[in-house]
């Protein structure tokens, strides 16, 4: 033992007791002083207060290894007796400390050790040491002698926790100094922008100005007036002026300069402490406006060049430790935004308390430090002290990638990929492109049509104006504003054209005037940079490679183009009716990826384009084949929808000079209704009497509808039976359920048929024969790219009584529930018109089915409610009945479509407080074992019973530590749907198998993609958890759905800072590791095997699930990824791309990828693995149900705060039932 203490090396007992005590000082310090990788890096605060702070801990430390050796001392001669066996005993021994178990956790609890709360090492000794008293073999010497050890050991982490609660008053001093000293130096910087913004607008001579300038505030203005907000720690953040902005620190003001990083004028910036506060009063001319932005964009620039010399001049200095007593809990006392609280006063011994010189700066222009204006030296003390401060909060300031954007995204830790897993390879649907001049520098044109005019006739235009003044040149036009060439045109800078181009809606010739300007220059060569550095991405070049390789198909007039994808019609011989006037039509996608070389996307698409119909051949269809004498409201409803913005063709019979195109705005009266003055001065007719007596013609149907067309101000209005509905026009509108049905049917083909369509898209687009392509020298490949792929393997889920399951191809048997849930009563309400469909097949299928997953479930029901039309009229009553006899659970048999669904779920949950289960009418008339499970899993779910747990969950070591889970998404109306606001949803697990899930949603402003109050759901959610298991999560984990590439920046700055801001609202010094991933399945990569061998199996022989690839058409150096975490059980499985944008907890990329694919085996409702993590799905959920609750309501999108407040659950179903929605 004496060895063992002294060590063999020699470097003597201290690095064992140190090693005992959790490390040495040196690494203690080491670690408390290692930066968050989200806080902006900054210089000490001066020279002098680092070295005197360095002097003070360089004491400490001194002080503290003298004690150290004075217990090592005694406790290596205490110690020098034992055994190498007694050392053993006391190493071998743990400690398993389970947290929040479900079932308490004891050692027959599947879940035991599922997480195990570590001790420190210090205590953990101590248990060691404890358990080694109670060895029957020690002798009563031995005993004594471990006794007297352990007396000294505690006496030592005495001393050192006496220590630790010294170096915290210390800190705590400290703190309250440098908040002193900030607010100090505060406001010595607003005094030296008085002074300058004075001394500017002297030399400008504004009298006037100058009178109001005088009146500038100390931090805010009571009158309001433009906010300058910055953040000191951050010089190369500029700001811009925004006249209209809102004020964030004094909303009486008009504008405010904000970060140039910022999408919309007037919003927060959440990301920055606003340290610094400059007031003016608002200028009451728009030239004043101006000048007071040159001033104050002066004074920034101005800041940033003294900020700059003073980093140059600090630059030699070799960088010095941080204080330790800076370092420990650092949130207690760290600052608050000026947007949250404003400066206090500080006592009068903090404000007598004068800066060094350096933090002074200059005077009064002179030509030392602070130059001219003075005003440089007090902003750099000020930024000196922040940054100190800034580095002890908890709410993230970001820097960027690569210098530009508001944050740096993590990178791949692995260059060539995952390792785990079983290597092979796959096909996918992209093929590389080559560049034969990877240096090629192409022209970026501007495009401007005047009048404007729509889509369709902007290419001819172009197209007619190339022939005339450039008809050699090679480009490419992306249909709207952007046009690249791969040369200079012959013009120069700009040219101006006129051209004429007929009509064929207005069957007439219109001119158009063309005026293009050259923008820039751009050089490929930043693609290649891009694929082999991953950061600065060429998005310009990007966009030019895409609308270059676009030309072949846009120019081909088979094609329709739609977004990216582009449709042909289809051969009647292969038609597909989707009902209600819609036909499928085939196409394709293409885009260009840049991944670790570039690629174009293909794949296979399909839309529905309506078919050429007669309005009245549509009124016959809506009527079930007949034509009656005029429509009831249902009917107009039906033709609005069939017809509503969209084209029509009008023209009087007999009469082809009438023909014209006319979009239909909205449906009016009959032509007997509406009237309207022929001629000013006239008196009204009716639209009957005007097509009788100016038209020659008489109408056949005048009591139908008539369609307001073109200009609304000129509210023109046609008869629909003189229109027919265009054919072949692009439909933006939400298909039914019926359409959406048929499609998924049609479009479902294997990876065989899949891969045979996409290389036909390839032949029809016929790239290798493409001049614009040579000319470019641009090449695609005609092949599929093959890639390397692993195929993670799968966990083993558990069930009750210790039971596991092996997943085999994604699927697994149900055995019974970990947690089943007892049902002691239930009842039946039937809401379906005609044949009420058999409620007693539940009596004959739930109790066998419950019994076998170990539920309990009564044969007969305590209630039943059979009257379809009384249970309609008075469903409130029928639910309150329910719920006042204590019914568990409601089944409802709902019709297989329309709104009753929403009826009974808004009345059952906003209205009542009971928990239902809806069971479609085709659901109840095939009753069986199979739909019977798969009920009860939903069942056991909603009553917060566990079905299942994945054994190997902790096996990602961060899943071993108490962690939350978070889902998020965002769902948005379609285009047609502009009336209706977006759902956001949040969702997060509260126990340890992450089974259990809570949920909250919000409306908020269509097609807002930030999750609006996303700070309050975290919080909230986190308390929830807290609640739950008596502890805080160790680990935030976030799932965020519904994200596409260009919003990383935007989501990530607004989120992660409510994440952030949450924990803090917890607790100050609360600061969990996060790990943000967003969730992408709106993509076009698909996965083929590479041989029969890599299928999967089955008859759509798709890749085996636990597929993934993260090489090769993934980020250059970021962690993204595609898996394949499902069995597709029809066409070809899609695989979900998962892209890293924060980690703190310094995963591994093995790690995070299967981390995620255990996530996918939790989904509550079914026994597969399912396309995307459980978090994810729940939210989707969860969202799902906030548009089910706003379902026929009228939402007043002006004031969604009291909205909101309209669609709430009962609190205590809520609280009851925390899955209801699942």
């Amino acid at each position: 033992m004496s060895m063992l203490m002294n060590g063999a090396g020699g470097a003597g007992g201290l690095d064992v007791l140190e090693s005992l005590l959790g490390g040495s000082q040196q690494q203690q310090q080491q670690v408390q002083q290692r930066p968050h990788t989200w806080y902006a890096q900054s210089s000490p605060s001066s020279q002098q207060q680092q070295q005197l702070l360095q002097q003070q801990t360089l004491l400490q430390q001194q002080q503290q290894a003298r004690l150290v050796n004075n217990s090592l001392n005694n406790l290596t001669q205490d110690l020098k007796n034992y055994s190498i066996r007694d050392i053993e005993a006391v190493l071998l021994l743990e400690n398993e400390t389970n947290w929040g178990e479900p079932n308490g956790g004891g050692p027959s609890s599947p879940y035991g050790g599922m997480y195990k709360q570590e001790p420190s090492r210090s205590e953990q000794t101590l248990l060691r040491a404890n358990n080694a008293l109670t060895d029957p073999a020690l002798s009563l010497q031995q005993i004594q002698q471990q006794q007297l050890a352990q007396a000294k050991y505690k006496q030592a982490l005495d001393l050192q926790q006496q220590q630790q609660n010294d170096e915290q008053k210390q800190q705590q001093h400290q703190l309250m100094l440098l908040n002193s000293e900030i607010a100090r130096l505060q406001q010595h910087n607003l005094q030296q922008q008085q002074l300058v913004a004075q001394q500017q607008l002297q030399q400008q001579q504004r009298e006037e100005y100058l009178r109001q300038a005088n009146t500038v505030a100390a931090v805010t203005s009571s009158g309001g007036g433009y906010n300058l907000q910055h953040s000191l720690s951050s010089p190369n953040m500029m700001t811009n002026y925004h006249p209209n902005a809102v004020n964030p620190v004094n909303p009486g003001g008009v504008g405010h300069y904000v970060n140039s990083n910022q999408v919309q004028p007037g919003a927060a910036n959440p990301l920055q402490h606003a340290t610094s506060v400059a007031s003016f009063p608002p200028p009451q001319t728009q030239h004043q406006q101006q000048q007071v932005g040159k001033l104050m964009n002066g004074h920034l620039e101005q800041q940033h060049l003294l900020q700059q010399q003073q980093q140059q001049q600090q630059q030699p200095q070799k960088p010095q430790q941080q204080p330790q007593q800076q370092q420990q809990k650092p949130q207690q006392q760290a600052p608050q935004p000026a947007q949250q609280q404003a400066p206090k006063q500080q006592p009068a011994q903090a404000q007598q308390a004068g800066p060094s010189q350096q933090q002074q700066g200059g005077g009064g222009g002179g030509k030392k430090k602070g130059g001219k204006g003075g005003a440089g030296g007090g902003d750099a003390g000020v930024a000196q002290v922040t940054a100190q401060v800034q580095q002890m909060s908890v709410v993230p300031t970001v820097t960027g990638s690569g210098g530009k954007g508001l944050y740096q995204i993590p990178r791949r830790q692995n260059k060539t990929g995952g390792t785990l897993g079983q290597r092979i390879q796959v096909d996918t649907n992209h093929f590389a492109i080559s560049f034969k001049n990877p240096d090629l520098v192409i022209f970026h044109y501007d495009v401007a049509i005047d009048p404007d005019t729509p889509v369709r006739y902007m290419r001819p235009v172009i197209a007619e104006t190339a022939k005339k003044h450039f008809p050699r040149a090679a480009f490419g036009y992306d249909g709207k504003k952007n046009l690249f060439s791969k040369g200079a045109l012959p013009f120069g800078v700009a040219m101006t054209a006129t051209v004429t181009i007929y009509d064929v809606e207005r069957m007439k010739d219109k001119e158009y005037k063309v005026e293009i300007k050259k923008a820039q220059e751009i050089n490929f060569a930043s693609i290649v940079k891009y694929m082999n550095t991953g950061v600065d991405q060429p998005q310009i070049a990007i966009q030019a490679l895409d609308v270059i390789l676009r030309e072949p198909s846009c120019v081909n007039p088979e094609f329709v183009r739609v977004g990216r994808s582009y449709f042909s019609k289809p051969d009647p011989r292969r038609l597909v009716d989707l009902g209600d006037g819609l036909h499928l039509w085939p196409g394709f996608y293409q885009s260009s990826r840049i991944g670790w070389r570039p690629f174009l996307n293909v794949d296979v698409a399909h839309k529905g384009f309506p078919v050429q119909m007669h309005v009245i051949d549509i009124i016959k269809d809506i009527c079930r084949g007949q034509l009656p004498p005029e429509l009831n409201d249902y009917d107009k409803v039906s033709l609005k929808t069939r017809v509503g913005n969209l084209k029509v063709i009008y023209e009087i019979p007999n009469q082809p000079n009438s023909r014209k195109i006319y979009k239909v705005n909205k449906i009016v009266g009959s032509a007997l209704q509406e009237r309207f003055k022929p001629e000013q001065g006239s008196a009204e007719i009716t639209i009957a009497d005007y097509f009788s007596r100016s038209k020659n013609y008489r109408l056949q149907f005048p009591k139908y509808p008539c369609f307001q067309v073109g200009s609304v101000a000129n509210n023109s209005r046609i008869p629909c039976e003189l229109c027919t509905l265009q054919g072949g026009q692009v439909v933006n509108k939400k298909m039914n359920e019926t359409q959406t049905a048929a499609m998924v049917k049609a479009a479902a083909t294997g990876t065989d048929i899949r891969r045979q369509k996409v290389m036909d898209a390839m032949r029809k687009i016929n790239f290798g024969n493409c001049a614009l392509l040579k000319d470019f020298g641009i090449g695609v490949s005609d092949q599929m790219e093959r890639v390397n792929a692993r195929i993670l393997p799968p966990p083993t889920v558990g069930y009750d009584n210790n039971r596991t399951i092996l997943v085999q191809k994604g699927v697994w048997r149900a055995d019974k529930f970990i947690k089943p849930a007892k049902i002691t009563s239930w009842a039946y309400v039937n809401m379906v018109h005609g044949r009420p469909p058999n409620w007693r097949s539940l009596c004959d299928n739930f109790p066998g089915g419950a019994n076998s997953v170990g539920m309990e479930f009564p044969k007969n029901p305590s209630m039943v409610f059979e009257d379809q039309r009384e249970n309609n009229r008075n469903l409130h009553n029928v639910f309150a009945q329910c719920k006042q006899k204590g019914v568990q659970v409601v089944f409802v048999a709902v019709p297989n479509s329309g709104d009753v669904y929403s009826k009974v779920k808004q009345v059952a949950e906003l209205e009542v407080g009971v928990l239902t289960q809806c069971l479609r009418e085709k659901t109840l008339f095939k009753m069986n074992p199979a739909t019977t499970g798969n009920i009860l899993l939903k069942l056991n779910a909603k009553l917060n019973g566990i079905n299942h747990y994945v054994k190997d969950l902790k096996k990602p070591r961060i899943l071993g530590k108490p962690t939350i889970i978070f889902g998020a998404d965002v769902t948005h109306p379609s285009p047609d749907e502009t009336s209706i606001p977006s759902v956001a949803a949040v969702t997060s697990s509260y126990d340890p198998a992450a089974f259990k899930y809570n949920m909250m949603w919000n409306l908020q402003d269509p097609r807002v993609e930030i999750i609006e109050g996303l700070q309050t759901f975290v919080e909230t959610q986190l308390k929830f958890f807290i609640n739950a298991n008596k502890r805080k999560p160790e680990h935030i984990i976030f799932y965020r759905d519904g994200v596409s590439e260009g919003q990383f920046q935007q989501v990530m700055g607004a989120e992660l800072t409510a994440i952030k801001r949450a924990c803090q609202a917890i607790e100050s010094n609360y600061n969990p590791p996060v790990t943000f991933l967003v969730v992408q399945k709106r993509h076009h990569t698909r996965f083929f095997p590479s041989s029969p061998a890599e299928g999967d199996g089955s008859r759509n022989n798709n890749v085996r699930p636990g597929t993934i690839v993260d090489t090769t058409i993934t980020h250059p150096t970021d962690l993204d990824f595609y898996l394949v975490s499902h069995a597709s059980i029809q066409g070809t499985a899609r695989p979900t791309k998962y892209y890293r944008l924060w980690d703190e907890a310094k995963l591994t990329d093995d790690e995070t990828e299967e981390m995620t694919y255990y996530l996918c085996h939790l989904f509550s409702r079914c026994t597969r693995s399912v396309s995307y993590p459980a978090p994810t799905y729940y939210a989707h959920l969860a969202a799902f149900r906030g548009r089910v609750y706003i379902k026929n309501r009228h939402i007043n999108l002006d004031n969604l705060p009291r909205e909101n407040n309209t669609v709430v659950a009962k609190p205590d179903f809520l609280q009851a039932n925390p899955m209801y929605f699942v």
